[in-house]
């Protein structure tokens, strides 16, 4: 299995839309970036090429069946967060939403794009990054070890 993100965008329209992602990851680390590569036939692909940001969302293990769902069902067809009951909240610092049950939420602007063949990849500068609380250590690092 390959870490899947549910990556954020609005159409031109203003329709929130997610799709999963597994190609994605850290690109830079001063300015901090995340690229993403999306082939073009996406909705997600048209949305941030008209908006020019994207948020990358991190699911908790009980949403494994929705991240299943986003990544089989196109945007074109459905609204993803009204199927499956998600709230789609505007990202404070970019033009995309994010998805209000996910722990961890990273809003980006598109600072580069690169078109390789099958995919194009957007690299995105990390404007902002919310993570709940309950996921942070004494010094407000993301705690890696899970309490049962």
């Amino acid at each position: 299995p390959k870490p899947a993100l549910v990556i954020g965008s609005y159409s031109r329209t203003g329709e929130p839309d997610i799709m999963a992602a597994a190609w994605a990851g850290i690109a830079n680390s001063n300015p901090l970036c995340i690229a993403v590569s999306i082939q073009q036939s996406r909705k997600t692909y048209e949305n941030i090429k008209a908006t020019g940001y994207f948020t990358v969302n991190v699911p908790s293990a009980q949403y494994a069946a929705q991240m299943d769902y986003v990544g089989v069902v196109s945007g074109r067809q459905e609204n993803k967060f009204k199927s499956l009951g998600l709230t789609p909240v505007k990202g404070q610092y970019v033009n995309a939403p994010y998805i209000g049950e996910f722990p961890i939420v990273i809003e980006c602007q598109v600072i580069d794009t690169l078109y390789l063949g099958s995919h194009t990849q957007f690299i995105g500068k990390v404007l902002d990054t919310k993570v709940d609380v309950d996921l942070l250590d004494a010094n407000n690092r993301v705690n890696s070890v899970r309490s049962e």
